[in-house]
């Protein structure tokens, strides 16, 4: 009977795993409930806590399993069996942190104890961050862009700084559940106390945000081009009915999108324009003559145009992913080559640098999509107040990916434009909140319009970087080395 209640009760608690997995497949990814990662944690952290070592483990395997599988699968645009089979095993690392807790918390002090998840959380991100091809990406801050008081904090440590704070709720969640007697609230106290310091000064430097001496109206176009694949197959080289083919598809792009500018330029005030990445196929024949054209349209409508192109040679590869900026002079004043090219895209890397152009409203700065993934790279502009960051994703990682941006203008203090092909396109100020959003999907013509109405704040992570992010890991692996030492369980 013992031996039947024992299986029945490790039954349940595998099948408790399951089901938590399964719910913490919405606390982030493709699949992102706002809401979800600031319980469900603590749920699987008080399951691992009252398990044997033994279920904890194998119930963590298959909990982290489900949850990647249904978080990632998909995010990386590879074919079904192995964007799956790369979602359960990212699932797999991401799980460390639940492990780590599992190992020391009943080792340690109570203070001790309750850092050791979101030092680990923070410790893991730092490590994906340096050691993955995806950068930033995946991030627990990410899952918080809805909410600016929130993710104000990232103006004083980084995005890392909210990870930290949505982790601390889980040891909190799992103490209340697992322990009995006044020993089970400090850690909660202090949990909350954090987030309610976090909110505090959110809601403070939301409020004091400084007011601008004029106002700047932004409009970013996303492109549609009806074909591009003939295009991008001449770096394979072509016969010349096929060459000529793809020079008249391509100018008939470029034709169409100076057309939308054209209209959109025409239709009211704008002071800056700008494309979504890979908006405009060139071809080197074609590039003095784009030149002139965009010098024109910048002269004629008095604006700062920014056209994102790539420029195919036949028979040569990978191509050059850049964006312009045109003043209203028609000089050409800045120009960025892509710094961190997505993973398989074939284009050149460019330098990692992001220059800074001074304009009547302050610096701008030009980036391009993966390249504000880099929280050190996106740390270069600060200073800027506006930056211009054509993008190109996928519809599996629209919104998350395009919502990231919001971060990084709470870090730096500038405010982003980003218009962007086959998600949505957004702009946010110099605090993470959203000006304007617009679907690509179901929009014939998208163009995303905005208003920027506040001024660029200094942030002290724009001076300080990454230190958050080394000091907990620093604490991580001490708090790990005295659990590692110590003989006995200090906690109950």
């Amino acid at each position: 009977m013992i031996k039947r209640n024992l299986a029945f009760d490790v039954t349940l608690r595998l099948l408790s795993f399951l089901a938590i997995g399964a719910a913490l497949g919405f606390a982030n990814g493709s699949q992102l409930i706002p809401g979800v990662i600031w319980v469900v944690p603590g749920l699987l952290l008080a399951l691992m806590r009252t398990s044997s070592t033994r279920v904890a483990v194998i119930g963590l395997v298959l909990a982290a399993s489900v949850s990647g599988a249904i978080q990632w699968t998909g995010v990386v645009p590879l074919s079904l069996p192995i964007s799956a089979a790369s979602a359960t095993a990212l699932g797999l690392v991401l799980a460390l942190p639940y492990l780590a807790d599992r190992l020391c918390f009943d080792r340690l002090p109570t203070w001790a104890g309750f850092l050791v998840f979101p030092t680990a959380q923070v410790t893991i991100e730092l490590i994906t961050a340096s050691l993955l091809p995806y950068a930033s990406f995946g991030a627990w801050a990410y899952t918080q862009t809805f909410a600016p008081s929130v993710i104000q904090i990232a103006s004083l440590f980084g995005f890392w700084s909210v990870s930290f704070v949505i982790a601390a709720i889980a040891p909190a969640i799992a103490t209340i559940l697992t322990v009995k007697g006044t020993g089970r609230w400090p850690g909660p106290i202090v949990a909350i106390s954090l987030v309610a310091a976090t909110l505090l000064y959110g809601t403070w430097r939301l409020a004091t945000a400084p007011e601008p001496a004029a106002t700047v109206v932004l409009a970013g176009l996303a492109s549609k081009p009806s074909d591009l694949d003939a295009i991008v197959a001449t770096k394979d080289g072509c016969e010349p009915d096929a060459c000529k083919q793809a020079f008249a598809d391509a100018r008939t792009q470029v034709d169409r999108l100076f057309m939308r500018t054209e209209a959109a330029a025409g239709a009211g005030r704008i002071d800056f324009i700008v494309w979504s990445e890979v908006s405009a196929p060139l071809f080197p024949q074609d590039q003095a003559a784009f030149f002139e054209r965009a010098k024109s349209l910048a002269q004629k409508y008095q604006i700062y145009f920014a056209p994102a192109v790539f420029i195919v040679e036949p028979g040569r590869a990978p191509f050059r992913n850049e964006v312009y900026l045109f003043d209203p002079a028609g000089d050409l004043v800045a120009t960025h080559l892509k710094a961190k090219p997505v993973p398989g895209e074939i284009s050149v890397d460019g330098p990692d640098q992001l220059k800074l152009t001074e304009t009547p409203i302050g610096k701008v700065g030009l980036a391009i999509c993966y390249d504000m993934d880099f929280q050190e790279l996106a740390r270069q502009a600060s200073g800027a107040r506006l930056m211009l960051v054509p993008g190109s994703d996928w519809a599996a990682i629209d919104p998350l990916h395009p919502n990231m941006v919001a971060l990084r203008a709470v870090e730096n203090g500038y405010a982003v434009l980003r218009p962007s092909r086959e998600s949505a396109s957004v702009a946010f100020d110099a605090f993470g909140r959203e000006l304007a959003r617009t679907e690509w999907q179901g929009v014939a013509e998208p163009i995303v319009r905005a208003t920027l109405s506040v001024e660029a704040p200094l942030t002290l992570y724009s001076r300080i970087g990454d230190i958050f992010a080394y000091l907990a890991a620093i604490a991580f692996v001490s708090i790990c080395a005295i659990a590692a030492f110590s003989k006995r369980r200090i906690q109950g």
